[in-house]
């Protein structure tokens, strides 16, 4: 069975949209040459990002979100499940395209493919499908193979 760093290789080779959510997007930034904070309570010295404790921002005037359904999922975002101990510190070939109020990077795009997302919140954990519907459209424009 291939690891995760397998898979993106693999969704990469084949140009086919890619959503990497909570430790998604640490595989995704680490693969590319990043590094993770270990223990984020020791950095940010609170424990905010323990359910529902941190507010997601975006960072629309830098880096504006290309992935469709990416902003109304960070309003949801903003108010739904963020549970994390790590968080990407740095990410090559990835903009950084949402915050935590206290810094925290909570989402990367690839700013040279139209969908290759990772975001630290769970959008599968509540009514927030925006993420979802915008991966499938995407995927509906990618070639289909088979992955061995």
């Amino acid at each position: 069975m291939p690891g995760s760093s397998e898979l993106l290789d693999a969704a990469e080779r084949i140009g086919l949209p890619t959503l990497g959510i909570c430790r998604g997007m640490q595989v995704m930034a680490v693969r590319a040459g990043g590094s993770l904070e270990q223990h984020l309570p020791d950095v940010v010295g609170h424990e905010e990002h323990a359910p529902g404790g941190n507010a997601i921002r975006l960072d629309l005037d830098r880096h504006p979100a290309k992935a469709p359904g990416y902003e109304r999922s960070l309003a949801i975002g903003s108010r739904s499940a963020g549970h994390h101990r790590q968080s990407v510190v740095s990410h090559p070939g990835f903009e950084a395209t949402a915050r935590a109020a206290d810094g925290t990077i909570e989402a990367i795009e690839d700013p040279e493919r139209p969908f290759w997302l990772g975001v630290q919140w769970h959008p599968e954990s509540g009514d927030d499908h925006g993420l979802f519907l915008g991966l499938i459209e995407a995927a509906s424009g990618s070639t289909r193979v088979r992955i061995d």
